[in-house]
Parts: structure tokens; C-alpha cells; sequence
């Protein structure tokens, strides 16, 4: 990445941009949003606790591996009583497979999950770069490997 020019009010010579972390404020620390809660309290208010308890595994999850940006895991309950509360659903489970949820770090605090199918007895745990792949492919990005090797697979079958 080369060097660019950040303009402020001082100068400040050659600088990477780079990303900011943002403070998530615990209980104790009083940190208001603008409809005048705290934070904690809205949160309580948009995810039941059955949720936060996988919501936390995630965090762990990053924490304990700040390298990664993504992961696969099972799909448990809570998320998809949350997807149904939402008004989302589900398609039937296909015989032989299981719902995996794909979670992707966008930057850290943030996170977007998205479910798909996968056949039982396949890897829970594959790297970093297959996981990232598997998002963006069902996210509907461009240029994806898995969407090649779907492309071409279904090219063979017709």
C-alpha cells in the first residue's frame, strides 16, 4: 500500500490510513447513544439473552484469534428463533446436511452472519481464507473462488 497525504487542520506529513477501532462501552462506563439509553440497555432491548450468549462466543471467537476475519460454526437455535422473530426463514434442511452460520469480522465489534447448508461430515474448521471466501459467495460479491468452481461445475452438468 503506498503512502497518502492525510489532510487536517495541522500537518501531518506522510501517513497510512489505516482503520480506528471503536470503544464499546461496558454497563459501568455510562456511554450514551442518541436516543438517550445506554448502550447496554438497548442492546438488552434488540437481542434476548439466549442470543448474546452466541453473539459472545463470536466475540471470544476474535478475540482470542485477532488474525482471523472469519469463521464457520454450527447455526444454533437462538439465531434462527431471532431470523424467525424478524420475519426471515429459513429453507427446508436437505437430507444429509446441516445449517452452518459464517460470520465475518468486518472490522473489530462488527460482525454479519449468513446461514447455508452444509453436508454432514464436512471440515467445521477450515482456515481463515476459505471461511472469508464462503461469505463473500453468499453475500453475492463478485469473483469468488467457490462461485468459479460453481460455474464451472455447473457448466459440466448441463
Amino acid at each position: 500500500m503506498r503512502n497518502q497525504r492525510v489532510r487536517t487542520g495541522k500537518p501531518t506529513g506522510n501517513r497510512r490510513l489505516r482503520a480506528t477501532q471503536s470503544h464499546a462501552a461496558t454497563p459501568g462506563e455510562g456511554a450514551r447513544i442518541g436516543s438517550g439509553m445506554l448502550r447496554h440497555e438497548r442492546d438488552q432491548l434488540t437481542s434476548p439473552p439466549e442470543l448474546e450468549v452466541v453473539i459472545d462466543k463470536d466475540r471470544a471467537f476474535f478475540r482470542a484469534r485477532p488474525w482471523r476475519t472469519a469463521r464457520m460454526r454450527p447455526t444454533e437455535r437462538p439465531e434462527m428463533d431471532a431470523l424467525a422473530r424478524a420475519g426471515g426463514a429459513l429453507d427446508p434442511l436437505m437430507p444429509g446436511h446441516l445449517w452452518i452460520t459464517v460470520v465475518r469480522q468486518m472490522v473489530p465489534g462488527y460482525r454479519h452472519r449468513v446461514f447455508c447448508q452444509l453436508p454432514v461430515g464436512r471440515d467445521l474448521d477450515p482456515s481463515d481464507a476459505v471461511c472469508l471466501d464462503l461469505h463473500r459467495y453468499l453475500t453475492g460479491q463478485p469473483d469468488t473462488v467457490i462461485g468459479r468452481i460453481e460455474a464451472e461445475r455447473r457448466g459440466r452438468v448441463h
